[in-house]
């Protein structure tokens, strides 16, 4: 039998799924000629944001114990834009089940205030993958962790935070002038 291991099929394929989205934005097709910049710029970062193992994981009520190994890593992915009036936006997609409400708070604060952009303008979005690390505070109550998991879930969540907060950073420094493809 196989051990627990973090990274599923379905983070792979929405990932593919939000990343396609992305290119069709701001492309029209690979074959075309590019346009002159469209006065839009753009910007792209991720950060692995793989558990060690050891940390307990999410998706299936039937799991045992703690994720032993790897299977595919897992990822923070941030898109920046800008328009051609200077209105700011971040978007930012993260390969786990889900988020709790007051981590994906504290993630959109950090960027928000890092960037000085309107909460508005900064969304937190998961790939609902089952195959995530348990963050406390989402699906409260479906497992009761023993003591010592708890705390790798926390130390995990600051470590995530962080990711995060340095992806935002990178992509909004890589935000060069977009362009259209017709």
């Amino acid at each position: 039998a196989s051990g627990l291991r973090a990274g599923g099929g379905a983070s792979r394929s929405r990932g593919r799924a939000l990343g396609v989205a992305f290119v069709l934005i701001l492309t029209a097709s690979a074959g075309a000629a590019a346009a002159p910049s469209t006065g839009w710029s753009a910007g792209v970062a991720r950060e692995k944001i793989t558990p060690p193992a050891g940390v307990w994981m999410t998706g299936y009520g039937s799991r045992d114990r703690p994720a032993e190994g790897t299977g595919q890593d897992l990822w923070a992915k941030v898109l920046a834009v800008a328009d051609p009036s200077g209105r700011r936006a971040v978007l930012i997609t993260l390969d786990l089940c889900g988020i709790p409400r007051e981590l994906s708070d504290a993630v959109a604060k950090d960027v928000s205030d890092s960037h000085g952009l309107p909460r508005r303008a900064v969304m937190v979005h998961v790939s609902h993958t089952h195959c995530s690390p348990i963050l406390r505070g989402y699906l409260n109550g479906l497992r009761v962790l023993p003591p010592d998991a708890v705390a790798r879930s926390d130390d995990y969540a600051a470590t995530l935070r962080a990711a995060v907060t340095r992806a935002a950073r990178a992509a909004r420094g890589g935000q060069p002038p977009a362009t259209q493809a017709r």
